[in-house]
């Protein structure tokens, strides 16, 4: 039994993990033997191995496959019912047990950066409701580093890049990173009044005032709404005074 379980094992993490796309075609016997033998306790070239291991692979590889496709099928179903109750539960502003459920899903979906930004905007929401500062603390760092975590996978992620610099610049008072992020933000949207908005913030906060000067003018430029075009230029009238 103890061996059964070691060969779905292997079979299931080396097919899956190698990209065989076993949903979409199953596997040839040989390149799948060739991925086992890469795992025997000393790796070894097909060309190496003995008649009886490769036949003993093979039977394994016939055998399981079928385990295989479904225990994949089911880990890709399980994400998608994390991410979908991670987004029910945020609706619901329900920021921690939503922070669980997104970490949940990138245990199962490591490289998707989509499920990292929205660990990033839980964990910065949750961090909101905590009552010992070196717990909100922890959370925002968690914060910080889904959303690096996010753009490190997609490095023109708008929405990860302006969140990263609203959290650098207002949670955990880092203005010189925050400009970076901004900057980013503006780069992919050169539109986005938000992104403009936190890049002014910043470069008043670090003293460059002519420059958040100019920012405001974007902000108010490309403001979608009066209420942040009024709010822009009320700003930048107060640097202007100083």
């Amino acid at each position: 039994m103890q061996a059964k379980v070691i060969s779905i094992v292997r079979v299931i993490l080396l097919l899956g993990s190698a990209g065989l796309m076993l949903a979409a075609c199953r596997p040839e016997r040989d390149g799948a033997v060739d991925r086992l033998l890469m795992t025997e306790p000393e790796a070894i070239e097909r060309s190496e191995a003995d008649r009886a291991t490769i036949r003993e692979l093979e039977q394994d590889v016939d055998r399981y496959l079928d385990e295989v496709e479904s225990t994949l099928r089911a880990l890709g179903n399980l994400a998608n019912a994390h991410r979908l109750l991670g987004m029910r539960l945020l609706d619901q502003r329900m920021y921690g047990p939503a922070l669980e459920q997104f970490v949940h899903a990138s245990g199962i979906q490591s490289e998707n950066p989509t499920i990292f930004y929205y660990i990033g905007v839980s964990a910065g929401l949750h961090a909101q409701a905590a009552t010992v500062a070196a717990e909100r603390e922890a959370r925002l760092e968690q914060a910080e580093r889904a959303y690096r975590r996010a753009l490190e996978l997609r490095p023109r992620y708008t929405a990860a890049a302006y969140a990263l610099s609203v959290l650098l610049a207002f949670e955990l008072d880092r203005p010189d990173d925050a400009l970076v992020y901004a900057d980013t933000a503006v780069e992919s949207q050169p539109r986005n009044d938000r992104a403009h908005a936190v890049r002014a913030y910043a470069l008043a906060t670090l003293g460059r005032v002519e420059e958040a000067i100019r920012a405001y003018d974007q902000v108010i430029e490309h403001a979608v709404d009066n209420e942040t075009r009024d709010r822009a230029r009320s700003l930048q009238m107060e640097l202007r005074s100083q």
